[in-house]
């Protein structure tokens, strides 16, 4: 079981993981490219683009200090987070669908976080 100061250090960094999906995706709206001369033109005057690269830094930077507080087999299952709440968040902001098959995921995706961290001792 996470500890609080755990529990904190993870949700901060799937708050920056989900952040920084969230702002290359503004980036991609904003493109308009039809070379990689232009594309690295686009990306290197993309505010969101820059953003995301601190908010990746930042979460790395994290990363490594959640290692240090759990094992790595107990942290790693919390990545699949991301897979939940970015999906999530994008139907809102971005009018994104996704079908009924999804929510089936997402259970097993919780179930699979609820088994490598707490059912399994």
């Amino acid at each position: 079981m996470l500890n609080f100061y755990q529990a904190s250090l993870v949700l901060f960094w799937l708050f920056l993981l989900v952040a920084g999906q969230i702002c290359f995706k503004y980036t991609a709206i904003g493109l308009d490219v039809n070379s990689f001369k232009q594309l690295f033109q686009s990306l290197f005057f993309s505010g969101f683009f820059w953003f995301a690269i601190v908010l990746y830094a930042v979460a790395t930077i994290l990363w490594i200090i959640i290692l240090e507080s759990m094992p790595l087999s107990k942290a790693l299952p919390f990545v699949a987070l991301s897979f939940v709440v970015v999906p999530l968040i994008s139907r809102f902001l971005f009018n994104e669908s996704f079908y009924w098959y999804y929510w089936g995921g997402i259970l097993l995706i919780l179930l699979g976080i609820w088994v490598t961290n707490y059912a399994i001792k």
